[in-house]
């Protein structure tokens, strides 16, 4: 199974990526992180590249079988 995240949600606070992020988390194959918006990716490279582990395990690191991953981000 994939071990990258597959999905990303992006949109602006109130325009419903909440709702969305309920209801794909529902699904049996897509695992969720252990925080909604971890804010990861907006974070300066060399930090993002020296803590990739951080962000895996925040879906369970290599444990987890399924088949999606996904990761809400908020435009601002």
């Amino acid at each position: 199974m994939c071990k990258h995240t597959r999905l990303f949600i992006v949109g602006v606070q109130k325009c419903g990526t909440g709702t969305l992020y309920n209801v794909l988390r529902q699904h049996s194959n897509i695992n969720d992180s252990k925080i909604k918006e971890p804010q990861f990716f907006g974070l300066p490279y060399d930090v993002v590249r020296d803590n990739i582990e951080w962000y895996e395990d925040l879906f369970g690191g290599g444990r987890v079988n399924k088949a999606r991953r996904i990761h809400v981000l908020f435009l601002k």
